[in-house]
């Protein structure tokens, strides 16, 4: 079954099906992870949190103005806290901390077919991904360097 429900009906429903050690699946809206999830077709099942978030890790989190999102962690900082950044954007947001994250991803179906964030290509993606990122990034700095007035 397919329902649209509110926000807090949703982090209630996540609570009690990680209470039984069981997953939630959903459609995320929006286009921040594009390629890897467009936000109509796609689906992402989210597990309970492990006690250790690793960078390349698809979170699920609540920002401090409630807002939910679902992100990649690029780096881990020395302080505990994560920078983080959806697939499709060249936006870092910093200092997102351990208990504002709800869930991870552990597994999303793409096209009609189930995938794994395990699996090689999906980890070949990933760190392509975010190499892209950070070369994109650099060659913006010289951009706007170059062409100031």
């Amino acid at each position: 079954m397919s329902e649209i429900i509110s926000n807090r009906d949703f982090l209630e429903l996540m609570e009690e099906a990680f209470a039984k050690d069981s997953t939630v699946c959903f459609t995320p809206s929006g286009v921040s992870m594009l390629p890897l999830l467009n936000g109509t077709d796609d689906t992402v099942t989210l597990s309970k949190k492990p006690a250790k978030l690793n960078k390349y890790d698809v979170i699920f989190y609540v920002r401090e103005n409630g807002a939910f999102v679902l992100h990649r962690i690029i780096r881990c900082e020395k302080d505990g806290t994560f920078t983080l950044s959806g697939d499709h954007q060249y936006y870092l947001e910093k200092g997102v901390r351990y208990d504002d994250v709800k869930a991870i991803m552990s597994a999303y179906t793409h096209d009609g077919e189930e995938r794994s964030p395990s699996g090689f290509s999906y980890q070949l993606y990933v760190r392509f991904n975010v190499c892209k990122k950070y070369m994109m990034m650099v060659l913006l700095k010289v951009y706007r360097l170059v062409f100031r007035k």
